[in-house]
């Protein structure tokens, strides 16, 4: 039996969270029957780390802390959840974690200091091991902070944020349980260190630039959510401000601002009503403190703090005025692009003598536009109530769905890493609602039930019509196409090697221009590709099977032996490396098709195409998530979906490496990312709009996925 960690219902062990309140639920399992021993313990890690003991769990993966055998040192490794290494989105999303996190070097924020994949297919990430608790267990003994530690915590948050957004990153998740408390053998203050940047939104390009939600999708806590991501909006730095400021209330009264019964109900209050004056909770609050909180809670992000650094400026200098003290600044910089300092009215003021200068005076910071539809290039979710949801299903006013946006189930609960329970009130801590205007106007509230309303006519609409064409598509057989595969053989002088085609060459523009694409897919640029001969079909499991028993090279994980599961002959090969594919490629006497060539085939010898046969989408013509299979199906299962050189398979089915480095195209604002291969096409969990012509992916040479197999190309004679 599993128990609610907030109201105390208990649930059958299949349940994750309450489903009354949506918080975390935690085992009921009696003290004489412990669990079985975790087979993990003990094991070495990529002969470099010993897994001691399991520290935490949550939806994505477990923590264990771990020994690096050579250098005798603590770290703390997290290893994704073996079932969920078959998901090319949950991969990325763990990936993205790696990428965010380290991209962070600041005193206040957690270190990642490795990531890889072993192997047997493990992957993992490294972090610095840190002693102590964090700032949610520490609200639960003493209820509420006095202003001095308030402010001393919260500086050192805000710090670590800032430096964050300066690398382009927006955490999303912030809430006690990501800010952890060192103990300090120097001092008596606790150090603070910012954790998870799992669902971190990258605002520069990169395999972590797009967010992997969909477009208009909710992921957070609910409690700690902003205005804008509670209606699916594009999130700058403001949104963590706003949940900073969440934060801070909570701890100066012991409670969230907003509570409701359920999940949706806060993200409501969120979206619509005003907090409680913190005075009004706790009257022990300074007043000058209080604005600072408020003005962070605004429903505007425009009336917020523009930065980290200004809400803990504005925090040092409401507690001077408070008569708490002064606080040390000098983690903030004070030189450079950091805005002006803001005073506590929220008018920019002349710095004070005793304050540091800060830069030249800045308004908002800019929304940076970001494509939020790509599986393949981001992290992970999970944390303690994480939600994830979309906008219409929470009952907030949200954009129209865009084009492939993925369907969610309501208030859809991401597995905790630790439980998320709000402390009972500390006065009366209800909810002011937004003035009602006059009759016959509509109130944001109204508003939002007009859209709960329509938002359930509308997936009821949409069920009906998936249901009917779900049952269209039943009666209509696929036809398999696979009479042309063939196995590298001779090639006849003057003639195209038997299971290619010829692909004319010719000069084409790379890449694209459109405002929403990722820097790494942009700018559209000029190439030229010579003649060359592309294989028609991926390389199969039967094709690659020969290769692994007169080489006797490592066969893909999942065959047993030499030998790939019954019945599986036709399919893609797939858990293959980018090395392993080199390899065969150079067996077979031919080689890997370069990036160029393989948007140039896919294009249709260089057309402006969308999609290989064309630019309209139909689930007909690829293996995609719309068609809903859920892995590979036999190579050319979809004839009408080839190019116009009959080139098969080259959107949907699975991934495919190419010769290629990932290097940003001439142009692009993407940053470089070394020691990376890329793979192109989107696979069969891939969506719509992640199937298209230009889109670009990458990971390390060593990887291996279920989701990305190959084909070959070879020159063509001049």
């Amino acid at each position: 039996m599993k128990a609610c960690t907030a109201c105390g219902r208990e649930y059958s062990d299949d349940v994750q969270f309450c489903p009354v309140d949506g918080h975390s639920l935690e085992s009921k399992a009696a003290p004489e029957a412990p669990s079985a021993a975790d087979p993990l313990i003990g094991t070495v890690l990529d002969e470099k780390y010993r897994l001691d003991k399991k520290i935490g769990e949550g939806g994505m993966g477990a923590v264990y802390r771990s020994t690096h055998i050579h250098m005798d040192s603590s770290f703390a490794v997290k290893l994704l959840h073996k079932s969920m290494v078959a998901d090319q989105q949950a991969v990325e999303r763990f990936r993205r974690e790696a990428r965010a996190a380290a991209r962070i070097r600041h005193a206040n924020a957690v270190s990642v200091t490795d990531f890889g994949v072993t192997k047997d297919g493990t992957v993992y990430l490294v972090m610095e091991y840190l002693e102590g608790g964090d700032l949610r267990d520490k609200l639960r003994k003493v209820r509420a902070f006095g202003p001095v530690e308030t402010v001393r915590i919260m500086m050192q948050t805000c710090a670590a944020i800032d430096e964050a957004h300066r690398k382009g990153i927006v955490h999303r998740d912030l809430k006690p349980d990501n800010i952890w408390l060192l103990k300090n053998e120097s001092s008596p203050d606790e150090t603070v260190k910012v954790l998870d940047f799992g669902i971190a939104k990258l605002k520069t390009a990169g395999p972590g630039a797009a967010n992997l939600t969909q477009a208009g999708m909710i992921v957070g806590t609910p409690h700690y959510m902003s205005p804008e991501q509670c209606r699916g909006e594009e999130l700058d730095a403001r949104s963590d401000i706003y949940s900073l400021g969440i934060i801070l209330y909570e701890m100066l009264t012991g409670n969230v601002p907003f509570r409701a019964p359920t999940p949706v109900g806060v993200v409501l209050k969120h979206a619509n009503e005003l907090p409680v004056p913190l005075r009004e909770v706790n009257p022990q609050i300074p007043e000058p403190i209080e604005r600072v909180v408020m003005r962070t809670l605004s429903k505007n992000r425009e009336d917020r703090p523009h930065s980290a650094a200004e809400l803990g400026r504005e925090l040092a200098e409401a507690l001077h005025q408070s008569g708490g003290g002064t606080i040390d600044l000098s983690g903030f910089p004070s030189t450079g692009d950091l805005p002006a300092y803001i005073s506590t009215t929220g008018q920019r003021t002349a710095p004070q003598a005793d304050q540091p200068t800060g830069g030249p005076s800045s308004g908002p910071i800019t929304q940076h536009g970001t494509r939020a539809t790509d599986p393949h290039k981001t992290g992970r979710v999970g944390a303690s109530s994480t939600v994830a949801m979309t906008s219409h299903q929470a009952g907030v006013a949200a954009p129209p769905p865009q084009t492939g946006a993925q369907p969610g189930t309501d208030a859809t609960q991401v597995m905790a890493s630790r439980a998320s329970q709000p402390l009972p009130a500390v006065g009366s801590a209800g909810s002011t609602p937004l003035t009602v205007p006059q009759s016959g106007v509509e109130t944001e509230s109204s508003s939002a039930v007009k859209y709960i309303v329509i938002a359930v006519i509308g997936v009821v609409f949409v069920g009906i019509v998936i249901a009917a064409i779900w049952m269209m598509s039943k009666s209509t057989t696929t036809t398999t196409n696979t009479n042309q595969v063939a196995g590298p053989g001779p090639v006849t002088p003057g003639g195209v090697p038997e299971g290619m085609v010829l692909i004319k060459g010719g000069e084409f523009k790379m890449g694209t221009d459109d405002p929403a694409a990722e820097d790494s897919d942009k700018p559209s640029h000029s190439v030229s590709v010579a003649d060359f001969y592309l294989d028609q079909y991926e390389v199969t499991n039967e094709q690659y099977q020969q290769f692994v028993k007169q080489t006797g090279h490592t066969p893909p994980k999942g065959w047993t032996g030499s030998d790939f599961r019954g019945g599986e002959g036709k399919y893609p090969v797939v858990n293959v490396t980018w090395t392993d594919a080199t390899e065969y490629a150079k067996w077979a006497g031919k080689r890997l098709p370069t990036e160029a060539e393989w948007e140039y085939a896919a294009r249709g010898g260089g057309q402006d195409r969308a999609y290989p046969w064309g630019n309209d989408w139909s689930d007909k013509l690829s293996n995609s998530k719309e068609d809903g299979r859920g892995g590979p199906m036999p190579v050319g299962s979809y004839p009408g979906g080839a190019t116009k050189e009959q080139v098969f398979d080259m959107a949907g089915n699975v991934s495919e490496w190419v010769a290629d480095d990932f290097v940003p195209y001439p142009g692009s604002k993407r940053a470089p990312d070394p020691n990376n291969k890329v793979y192109r096409g989107g696979a069969y969990v891939a969506q719509k709009e992640l199937l298209k012509t230009t889109l670009r992916w990458w990971d390390f040479s060593n990887s291996t996925y279920p989701y990305i197999g190959f084909r070959c190309a070879k020159d063509a004679a001049k």
